[in-house]
């Protein structure tokens, strides 16, 4: 296993990694969340159930990581072209797809761009733009934006350990633990120390600016592309999908996969309750086992891996 950079659009270059690169397996690829380089899934991968099974393939949005700047904007419609670029580099017609957060997004944008792509749909903490009650996720993602736009920090820099300690303390600490320092019990100021050992590998080197901008679309750019996703749902009825949510999600209500499952014909939701969250399976084993081999189970059963 080793990563590599790929060439795609423009004279850019994606960096990837592909574990098992057999070319007889069916394909997986993971799709990250909004801050996340590709290590995100390395907890995940590290159990071995995918690799069993799959020729798993992640890789860094241009961006973030280890990737490509890219010149424009950030949009949903350059990140589904930029990941046919890169499967068409690698010379891959269609695959699984599994994301994460931001990457059910792109999910869903390549189901509108290019939805021969797809072989089934999976994920983790999806996204619904026409959730009912968005303007309640639009305000909550507003605070990392406003929380982003207050650090005093140089946002082109690559990030490291102190913009990092900035960072968590404007934005993640409150995103994922709900409380400022002061607030936190000495317990949950040691979780916060796992935490923040644990989130800085998984984010670096990608830069405060790179963040900020997916967030800042996110609040501002992404419901203008929604017509255009739900166009989307109508292909992926056409394809196994699943959709695992935590029912305590902190960043994207699970109304949103609820609700979502209904405008996809066919698409399958399992709730997940205590102890799960918006990221917990990206840092606690036992629960990438468990929905890992939900996923697999899903596959078969379907007849998606025959």
């Amino acid at each position: 296993m080793s990563d590599r950079q790929v060439p795609i659009l423009d004279g850019r270059h994606i960096r990837c990694r592909i574990q098992n690169d057999n070319a007889h397996l069916p394909v997986l690829i993971l799709l990250n969340g909004a801050v996340f380089n590709l290590d995100q899934w390395k907890r995940i991968v590290d159990t071995g159930q995918w690799t069993q099974r799959f020729r798993v393939i992640r890789y860094d949005y241009c961006d973030t990581g280890l990737s490509s700047a890219r010149k424009g904007g950030v949009s949903i419609r350059v990140l589904a072209e930029e990941l046919v670029s890169f499967m068409d580099a690698l010379d891959i017609p269609n695959a699984h797809f599994y994301a994460m957060s931001q990457g059910t997004v792109v999910l869903q944008a390549l189901a509108a761009h290019d939805p021969g792509r797809i072989l089934s749909a999976a994920g983790w903490g999806w996204f619904h733009g026409d959730y009912s009650e968005r303007e309640v996720t639009r305000a909550r993602i507003q605070q990392r934006v406003t929380g982003l736009e207050s650090l005093e920090v140089d946002w082109d820099q690559p990030m490291d350990r102190p913009v990092f300690d900035a960072l968590w303390t404007a934005v993640f600490r409150k995103a994922l633990l709900n409380a400022t320092w002061d607030e936190l019990s000495y317990t949950a100021r040691i979780k916060d120390w796992g935490l923040r050992r644990m989130l800085f590998p998984l984010i670096a080197p990608t830069s405060v600016r790179a963040i900020h901008n997916w967030f800042d679309y996110a609040v501002r750019d992404l419901a203008s592309s929604q017509g255009w996703l739900r166009d989307g749902f109508v292909a992926l009825g056409e394809r196994p999908v699943l959709i695992q949510h935590a029912l305590a999600d902190q960043t994207l209500d699970f109304g949103m996969a609820a609700e979502l499952v209904e405008q996809i014909p066919g698409a399958r939701l399992v709730p997940y309750g205590e102890g799960y969250n918006h990221v917990s399976i990206a840092f606690d084993k036992r629960q990438a086992r468990k929905v890992v081999a939900e996923h697999i189970q899903f596959l078969d059963e379907s007849g998606s891996l025959v």
